[in-house]
């Protein structure tokens, strides 16, 4: 779907959207049209500062992508976090994910907890690693006494979590991630510090594993501080050192530490696994960071003090016959990516080190949304190769496009802060992130997770309940029951058998949701939020298959929930004018003129922008409650969502 600017477009949403949004980011007497005017009132308003002539061009450049920007949302072609939908043109922060870094002294940690306090405030999640801290029991000089260690300063960070709401008047929980390496002392007692199912309730906990790890877990360590005498046995080696500060507390075996990561996992789905060198490997700004830790739901690895803002694509939108509407896609990557380094401007950041950081890497997470409602429109299973392949076609174009997006935008503004040598405007630009809140306004699945089921109860605002389905769903079964011969059934199969591309989440195999994460990892330089959902039966073995599969796959991180893992959860489902155009076309304008050329393939429309702005080679080097409505949140993208309500507490 294309935008024109000059043409207003029409914002349709269900009365549930409309709901949400009045319950969790209106103001009094603002209607969801006014809010949308206002993002994108607000996000345009950047342009300004680069836009060549006198006020009257300048404003008219304003009023131009103002126009833009409100079209793709009306028509729910993207949306950006909640933060932003909250935020624009009031007080408090646009972005979503933060990195705060915790020292190792009562200043550091307590330092770590007022930028938290601020960044929960502000409406957004804060992930932390706790690698710098002393083990437990370790000499304080100053005082004499024993560290409490990282578990200890944990529970009081998530005492902060319970204590803070985000932005004024508490539009969702605060949301935190809790990371630590995996070759630290207190490893174990942080593996194992949510298996009561009590502690540590509002964070979602990784364990950071290095390739050192992993090198030992298969016996090709190597490692200097073997102790079973592996090389004269010339046996493999799966020794690995726990060390701080280069004293070597304890050597492990490797492959006990990661079954008793699986165990947990397996007991109560953390902790999670977060491939810290890879994410390393992949970091374009060494010089300047390195990563220690993630956002609370593990798209974005950040270095200290880091955010990122957001913003999903509705894959339904460019759904086009029986494949995608590649140049109406590509435009729309084009907008967002100018409208998420807008949001680098024009944002309000609740601590000067976060300004300097958001401003030297310049991080935006552009991702994707309704991937399983796409597959189903185009009648591809979500466990098939043919949806693989589609995935990995899909995000690699949406990388390139997003890479010359970025390009083009830094011909015009500027490289970010710290480049050396980058042509890009942004550091980081792609991410999939949890669309909980934001998928549901747009009516479509969330992430590229599958349906979670074929139907659910939804509870609105005045207390009634009634029954929802996939939409593409309900139309199957109505179309099954006034004529079944006009319905197309797999293997020749008649009613009731429903087609199978309409599998839901625990009937795809942990394999193929894993594989599923990695094809689109392959083209994203920072990281995939999903949720590997296993059945309630599903063993040890299964959990341990999924992380080495991630592994091996190149994912950045992984995390499993087994149904009911939790004690008390219970997943239930019912089954403008030419003379204010910008002086030099944007990109996604550029690809507008394009639309109605036919049988375009992906590789010419790249072709053809990279020709606009360079050479394409030279440009791509238990039951936990609904706070709101008492329904039952599911667990999903390592996060929890309430798919009667809309509440999440990551979207």
């Amino acid at each position: 779907m294309t935008t024109t600017p000059s043409d207003p477009a029409t914002l349709t949403l269900t009365e549930n959207a409309r709901t949400i949004l009045q319950k969790r980011y209106l103001l009094p007497n603002e209607t969801p049209e006014q809010r949308f005017q206002t993002i994108a009132q607000t996000i345009a308003e950047a342009e300004r500062a680069y836009a060549p002539g006198g006020f009257a061009h300048q404003q008219d450049t304003v009023s131009f992508w103002a126009r833009r920007f409100y079209n793709r949302l009306a028509n729910l072609d993207f949306l950006p976090n909640s933060p932003t939908i909250r935020n624009a043109g009031r007080p408090g922060s646009l972005s979503a994910c933060f990195v705060i870094p915790v020292e190792d002294s009562m200043e550091g940690i307590l330092e770590g907890r007022r930028q938290a306090a601020l960044v929960v405030k502000s409406g957004g999640g804060v992930g932390f690693g706790f690698g710098k801290l002393r083990p437990r029991g370790s000499t304080i000089a100053s005082t004499h006494n024993g560290a409490c260690g990282p578990v200890a300063v944990m529970r009081d960070y998530d005492l902060l979590a319970e204590t803070f709401t985000q932005g004024a008047g508490a539009f969702r929980k605060a949301a935190m991630m809790m990371i630590l390496p995996v070759s630290h002392p207190d490893i174990r007692e942080f593996i194992h510090c949510k298996d009561d199912g009590k502690a540590i309730q509002n964070a979602n906990i990784s364990v950071a594993i290095d390739d050192d790890f992993m090198d030992a877990l298969y016996g090709a360590s190597g490692s200097v501080t073997c102790v079973c005498d592996a090389w004269a046995r010339q046996a493999p080696c799966h020794c690995y050192p726990l060390v701080h500060e280069g004293k070597v507390y304890e050597v492990v075996d490797a492959r006990d530490l990661f079954e008793e990561i699986i165990a947990s996992a397996h007991k109560t789905g953390d902790p999670g696994i977060f491939f810290v060198d890879r994410a390393n490997a992949n970091n374009p700004v060494k010089h300047y960071m390195q990563i220690e830790a993630t956002n609370p739901c593990g798209e974005v690895p950040m270095g200290p003090y880091e955010s990122c803002n957001l913003a999903s694509i509705n894959l339904t939108k460019f759904v086009k016959y029986d494949t995608f509407d590649w140049i109406g896609l590509g435009a729309c990557v084009a907008d967002v990516v100018r409208f998420l380094d807008n949001v680098v401007d024009v944002n309000t950041m609740p601590t000067p080190e976060i300004t300097a950081a958001n401003q030297a890497t310049r991080r935006i997470g552009l991702g994707v949304m309704g991937w399983a409602d796409a597959l189903v429109a185009l009648q591809i299973p979500y466990d098939s190769e043919r949806a693989l392949a589609l995935a990995d076609d899909l995000m690699g174009f949406i990388k390139n496009m997003a890479s010359l997006a970025s390009i083009q935008l830094a011909k015009e503004r500027g490289s970010y802060g710290v480049a050396h040598n980058d042509q890009h405007r942004n550091a980081f630009r792609l991410c999939i992130a949890p669309t909980g809140t934001i998928s549901i306004i747009a009516g479509v699945s969330s992430g590229i997770e599958p349906h979670f089921a074929l139907e659910w109860d939804r509870t609105i605002e005045d207390g009634s309940v009634f029954k929802e389905q996939i939409p593409a769903y309900a139309t199957w079964l109505l179309v099954a029951e006034q004529g079944p011969e006009l319905v197309h059934f797999p293997n020749g199969e008649t009613p009731p058998i429903i087609p199978n591309y309409f599998r839901t989440s625990h009937q795809i195999s942990a394999e193929y949701h894993v594989r599923m994460q990695a094809a689109f990892q392959k083209h994203v330089d920072q990281a995939v939020s999903k949720t590997v959902n296993l059945p309630h039966d599903a063993t040890e073995q299964d959990v341990r298959d999924a992380y080495l599969l991630a592994y091996q796959l190149g994912c950045a991180g992984i995390t499993v929930y087994r149904d009911g893992s939790h004690a008390d959860q219970v997943l239930v489902a019912a089954d403008h004018t030419a003379d204010d155009q910008p002086a030099e076309p944007d990109l996604g304008i550029v690809l507008d003129k394009l639309y109605f050329e036919e049988g375009l393939t992906k590789l010419q429309i790249q072709g053809l922008v990279a020709r606009y702005i360079g050479s394409l080679e030279d440009a791509l080097n238990g039951t936990e409650t609904c706070r709101d409505c008492q329904g039952t949140l599911t667990y999903e993208e390592g996060c929890v969502t309430c798919h009667a309500c809309g509440y999440s507490a990551c979207a």
